[in-house]
């Protein structure tokens, strides 16, 4: 993420968390440490943030190079102000493309039990996947994914080294190929891939999913989406896989950031976000049901809900497994990154300064944290935590559709 795009988030997201907190908070706040979330009046009513703007090389550049000099107090700017009279968004809407290939020509999957799985029952399933999704875990904050048509099948041909498809790799070139003829060509409409069994690049088994974070667009291109393994979704309750992916396709990291080795190295990074939902990475720990979160103030173990841990606890209160950090942060991160503005939508405005039409940038950091705990929020910091999070999304060009199909021998089976 570049450091312009950071700064334009950090807005976004703080100014719809402190909506979110007043209007309309995630159901999962009140299982965090700390309970329900409350601004301090402070903050909401008299809190200004000194705007600074430094000359560089090109002129007036908050973000130009390292030693840039004559700073200029610009005075101060109310947090409404970084946004603009404006109305913030409160629904999205998100179609849905889903392709399925099959493990060689015509064989059917099978579920984790080794049961042969029909395509209409498959196709049952993951209609049945985004109703609950809908239902209890994403439409509550606002979030409504839509299904558009069946899961389309597809064939691998009959024989050749392209034939077996019963264990895939994560990046494998014949996937990436597969992908970019399925890819619906729109970063704003969710495309999810499901294959049998999926390994690690390394041939480790242990791999349900992963996601390209809407950060890496520019580097992901037609490889942006959700790949799973199919017999791993259930029918009559939600999947923690695909909830968990689709978080990482809005933006969110795990609430641990990444798991460590060593007790030392524990809570040393988190997801970006509140401090009270900082959940631990060690790796002895991270799937615990029960965890004494990283900041936790009273040393008692709690039952981590939380979707973007990898508790196993995540998915037993579905309604309660998302905080109004991380709504906030889908919110900003998909429109900013995704789907774009509306007119008279919320975002992040760069005033012009007085006189000459010189830009005046906003030297200071937002933070949702700031806010709850009755700080002006600050800009800079934030900024930097965006720019530096890491993801593991890929590279890729895009070759012609046409050139891939005769290739590969893929044949698309339609609504069988």
């Amino acid at each position: 993420m570049s450091p312009e795009q950071a700064r334009e988030v950090a807005v976004l997201e703080t100014g719809m968390f402190e909506h979110f907190v007043k209007t309309a908070p995630a159901p999962g706040d009140a299982e965090a440490p700390g309970g329900t979330l409350v601004i301090p009046s402070n903050v909401s009513q008299s809190c200004t943030i000194s705007r600074k703007a430094k000359r560089g090389l090109w002129g007036m550049d908050l973000l130009g190079p390292a030693g840039v000099s004559d700073v200029l107090d610009m005075g101060p700017i109310s947090p409404r102000q970084l946004l603009g009279d404006c109305r913030y968004v409160t629904s999205l809407q998100i179609d849905v493309h889903v392709h399925y290939m099959r493990p060689s020509y015509y064989k059917d999957l099978v579920d984790s039990k080794g049961k042969k799985i029909d395509p209409k029952d498959l196709r049952k399933i993951v209609k049945n996947q985004f109703k609950l999704i809908n239902d209890k875990i994403y439409g509550p904050m606002g979030i409504t994914f839509n299904l558009k048509g069946d899961v389309k099948y597809w064939n691998p041909p009959k024989k050749g080294s392209d034939a077996d498809w019963s264990l895939i790799k994560k990046n494998e070139a014949r996937l990436q190929k597969w992908q970019q003829m399925t890819y619906f060509k729109n970063k704003a409409v969710l495309t999810l891939w499901l294959v049998n069994e999926l390994a690690r690049a390394d041939g480790d088994k242990a791999l349900a999913g992963y996601a390209r974070f809407p950060q890496d667009i520019s580097k992901s291109g037609f490889l942006d989406g959700v790949v799973m393994e199919a017999g791993i979704l259930p029918l009559d309750k939600p999947s923690p896989t695909l909830i968990h992916e689709i978080g990482h396709w809005m933006g969110l990291y795990h609430t641990f950031y990444a798991t460590v080795d060593k007790a030392e190295d524990d809570c040393k990074k988190g997801d970006g976000l509140l401090d009270t939902t900082l959940t631990r990475g060690l790796k002895s720990v991270v799937k615990q049901c029960e965890q004494v979160y990283c900041n936790s103030k009273d040393n008692v173990k709690r039952k981590v809900l939380n979707w973007m841990s990898y508790s196993s606890c995540r998915g037993t209160n579905p309604e309660k497994g998302f905080t109004s950090d991380q709504k906030a942060a889908m919110f900003a991160r998909y429109i900013s990154m995704r789907r774009g503005y509306l007119q008279g939508e919320c975002r992040y405005t760069d005033p012009k300064a007085q006189g000459a039409g010189v830009q005046r940038r906003l030297a200071a950091r937002s933070s949702m944290q700031d806010l709850v705990d009755g700080k002006c929020p600050d800009i800079d910091k934030q900024v930097d935590a965006l720019v530096n999070q890491k993801t593991n999304a890929g590279a890729a060009v895009l070759p012609s559709v046409a050139a891939v199909a005769a290739a590969v021998g893929w044949v698309f089976l339609g609504l069988i």
